[in-house]
């Protein structure tokens, strides 16, 4: 769980700014999409919005870019060209006595890391593009995958495209979690520790997944709730994660479920107030979890496994109001403020174990994994198709576990029941 800050109104009276180059401008405004885009998701933010943030008009943007659509491709063509380029000068590095495998990943962080929006744009949002603009960015990842292929297979040869995506989806996670941490420990250091935990997630051995088993529909039963107001809630939510919560009406909910568009207002005031409801119910079940971890927990070791399994479960089990509770909670400001409450008293308890079970790092330190491993669990599960991925809950778990040891330190998770 992680904090997001309170979004400012659009029509906030910004300073106008100052005339510079056609090249500096078109970087800032990629930069400033990628910030906004990972804060509010691409469907909560309009061009007016990345204009008004920068100081100009959004039409000015036009200048620059087609549409919002073209921003969302460059960040990600831009990002990936990028990473290639890093992972390029780590290989040619014959200078260096790490193996190829430790360099690569060492510089994939550093970058990442330093641009941890785009990061996040490209794994939660390149979905929106249109096939010719998915098929370059396609390209890149083909380019990417390409130059880091030799130096994976040295060491799991085992792990082929369906098995790789888990590693390549969780070490992202990883990234995107702990670079919530980089204003309280220096990058160099920062970048160490992350690379180190991505290491470690890569040694991890999981079970096989037949790829047969992959199933990319969501996985709903045929048991229908008797309350409606439960039902609202549970088809808004799934509708919330497909569409974006500007994407759907209560009608749309209402036609859904197959009722009038006023039956809703009966139990819900407002499609904000659905989810709010939704905001509030993932935030409890966490901390429900959190509190019925604790409480038989022996050692500091074994609240940390008891935290982790809660946590990995409850987001594998809940992954549609997980995923809509992070990416749309800034459309209700007083659900966000309440929710932050939650996240501060997840972070103390699982912080306050790692400063038993891991004393060489600092307070700071342990916070960053602490980022680090929810963004591992909660950037896995809101994947697209490795949240449809068979015995999900375990193999996070395994990898998670592996993350949290200390570096070098034997890992033996017991059976995830």
């Amino acid at each position: 769980m992680g904090p997001i800050e309170p979004r400012a109104a659009s029509t906030t009276t910004r300073t106008r700014a100052p005339r510079v180059p056609a090249a500096q401008r078109r970087e800032e405004i990629l930069r400033t999409a990628a910030r906004l885009f990972q804060q509010w998701g691409y469907g909560g933010v309009g061009i007016d919005d990345i204009g008004a943030e920068i100081g100009i008009s959004g039409p000015a943007i036009y200048r620059h870019f087609s549409g919002k659509e073209a921003l969302l491709a460059e960040i990600g063509l831009q990002f990936l060209d990028s990473m290639v380029a890093v992972s390029e000068a780590a290989i040619a590095d014959t200078g260096s006595d790490a193996p190829i495998l430790s360099r690569l990943v060492t510089a994939a962080v550093d970058l990442a890391l330093d641009r941890p929006a785009e990061l996040a744009v490209c794994l939660r949002s390149l979905w929106y593009l249109n096939e010719d603009r998915l098929a370059d960015i396609d390209n890149r990842w083909q380019a990417l995958i390409h130059s880091w292929t030799p130096a994976i297979a040295d060491i799991r040869p085992d792990l082929g495209a369906p098995e790789s995506s888990i590693y390549v989806r969780a070490s992202c996670g990883l990234i995107v979690g702990a670079s919530r941490a980089k204003d309280k420990v220096p990058h160099a250091r920062l970048v160490e520790l992350v690379s180190t935990m991505v290491m470690q997630l890569v040694d991890v051995r999981l079970a096989p997944a037949d790829i047969a088993e992959f199933d990319d529909s969501p996985a709903v039963g045929g048991w229908e709730r008797s309350s409606r107001r439960e039902k609202i809630l549970g088809t808004a939510i799934t509708m919330f994660r497909e569409r974006g919560f500007r994407g759907v009406s209560m009608a749309d909910i209402a036609e859904a479920i197959g009722v009038t568009a006023g039956a809703s207002y009966r139990h819900f005031e407002s499609k904000e107030d659905i989810l709010a409801t939704a905001i509030h119910r993932a935030s409890e079940r966490v901390v429900l979890g959190l509190s019925d971890a604790l409480t038989p927990a022996t050692s500091a070791e074994d609240a940390l496994d008891r935290l982790l399994r809660s946590y990995v479960t409850i987001c594998v089990e809940n992954s549609d109001l997980i995923a809509v509770s992070l990416s749309e909670l800034h459309h209700v400001p007083e659900a966000m403020a309440k929710r932050q409450e939650r996240v501060r008293l997840f972070n103390e308890e699982w912080t306050h174990c790692l400063a038993v079970t891991r004393t060489e790092l600092s307070h700071p330190e342990a916070t960053a994994l602490v980022t680090a491993i929810t963004g591992l669990v909660t950037e896995s599960v809101r994947s697209r198709r490795v949240g449809r991925r068979p015995r999900l809950g375990d193999d996070l778990y395994q990898l998670a576990h592996a993350v949290l040891a200390e570096p070098g330190a034997p890992t033996h998770p017991t059976e995830v029941i």
